[in-house]
């Protein structure tokens, strides 16, 4: 698909945050990320190991936001 990085987030920390200090269909890509550092630190990086450590077996106590750049764990 040609990306090499992706920003996962549920709906309540995007378009339906009903935060005054965030308007979806006005701000930009890095004021959103602003927003979001802002309000709950800084975007972790997506843990696909750890995920795959709960996968089958409880659900992954997930944060709200993650940034993944698709490293290949090996």
């Amino acid at each position: 698909m040609g990306k090499s990085e992706v920003w996962y987030c549920d709906e309540f920390h995007l378009d339906n945050c009903g935060d005054e200090q965030w308007d979806y269909d006005t701000q930009t890509f890095e004021e959103w990320q602003a927003f979001i550092t802002a309000k709950y630190g800084p975007i972790k990086d997506f843990p696909i190991d750890e995920v795959l450590k709960y996968y089958l077996h409880k659900f992954f106590p997930a944060y709200p936001v993650y940034h993944d750049n698709f490293m290949i764990m090996v």
